[in-house]
């Protein structure tokens, strides 16, 4: 029976997935190119996620249009926004993953030579890996993350084997590996065991990589 429960939950766990990775499609066909990892400051620093700028494509325009892209995202009355739970950004076998939680288990991998480098925004024909051996979204366990915080996973702090429960990789609650999306919007999941040198391709978007099957 728990094999079961956790068999749904994964399935619904690589549903979530696929509405993003087509929320983000459909923000490449209105603005001509995926979101970027945030919005920066007038510093320079994260001020809105990506994970804000993609809600009117979630079916989420209600939220979207309460937030106030002027201000922080944990403004007095962002708080108040984001404090409302959008459950596609929640995986199911999450402890945080009940009915309400506002912690987000998807993350994409930012850094130099990744689709989502800081502030940037990456075109699809910039992604000459192939959007098929290209990471757009990961699971994360455990983020602690509000879902509308500008906060996501580091390419340099990514440790293997994956799932060693760091909070600085990728992880999952699922048994063996975790979903990912890929840039041309297929889910798939990865074994915690992929090798270091797959996982760092997939990582880039222009490494010029072999990438055996994975």
């Amino acid at each position: 029976v728990q094999a079961a429960r956790e068999a749904a939950r994964r399935a619904q766990c690589s549903n979530n997935l696929k509405q993003i990775a087509l929320a983000f499609h459909n923000y490449h066909d209105t603005h001509g190119t995926f979101p970027p990892a945030y919005i920066p400051d007038e510093n320079g620093q994260p001020k809105h996620s990506w994970r804000v700028l993609i809600l009117p494509f979630l079916e989420q325009s209600r939220i979207y249009e309460q937030y106030k892209f002027d201000e922080p995202w944990n403004s007095p009355n962002n708080m108040a926004v984001t404090s409302q739970a959008v459950p596609v950004y929640s995986c199911p076998s999450s402890p945080a993953g009940s009915p309400g939680s506002t912690e987000t288990s998807y993350m994409v991998i930012t850094g130099p030579g990744t689709v989502f480098d800081a502030d940037k925004a990456c075109k699809i024909s910039e992604i000459v890996d192939g959007t098929s051996n290209t990471l757009m979204v990961v699971e994360v366990k455990g983020t602690g993350v509000n879902w509308a915080e500008p906060k996501d996973l580091d390419a340099s702090t990514v440790t293997y084997p994956l799932g060693s429960g760091t909070g600085t990789s990728p992880d999952s609650n699922h048994p063996g590996g975790l979903n990912v999306a890929l840039c041309d919007g297929s889910v798939r999941f990865i074994s915690d065991s992929i090798s270091p040198q797959v996982f760092g391709a997939l990582m880039t978007k222009a490494g010029a990589e072999m990438i055996p099957g994975f």
